[in-house]
């Protein structure tokens, strides 16, 4: 019995190779970052006047200011709270994304960004929490 030839068996191997890694390509275009939605909440025992940026490439694609009632008494579940959510305002695809809050009538936002390090789609949550003086926190999911 004769043996199969280093070069007949380095072909097939790289042939294989090629067809296994073909249907990996979206497996690349997960590999980007991309914003599906922002949601404010507010936790505070006051209405506030939210003013949210939202920013994909340093252009902004969404402006827009609302008021948010006020939370009942030491009430902390977010899903019981006051929110607006913000989404399909920008083109699809990968960009780095910048969420800038401001309330009431202060000037400095309170911001976040994703950039190219944070891969996937992501859904933002900027919530304006019960803290002495209003403050916006942001968190971020990836697995929308």
């Amino acid at each position: 019995m004769q043996g199969v030839p280093r070069r007949k068996v380095l072909q097939l191997g790289g042939a294989a190779l090629t067809t296994s890694l073909a249907g990996c390509t979206s497996f690349l275009e997960q590999s980007s970052t991309s914003l599906s939605q922002v949601e404010i909440f507010n936790q505070r025992p006051e209405q506030h006047t939210a003013h949210l940026l939202i920013e994909r490439n340093d252009e902004i694609v969404s402006w827009s200011s609302f008021e948010l009632k006020q939370a009942a008494n030491q009430q902390t579940d977010i899903t019981k709270v006051d929110s607006r959510v913000i989404k399909d305002e920008w083109p699809e695809g990968s960009a780095t994304f910048a969420i800038h809050v401001r309330l009431d009538a202060q000037t400095s936002w309170s911001s976040l960004t994703l950039d190219e390090q944070d891969k996937g789609c992501h859904e933002v949550l900027a919530v304006i929490d019960r803290t002495d003086e209003p403050r916006v926190s942001f968190f971020s999911s990836n697995d929308c």
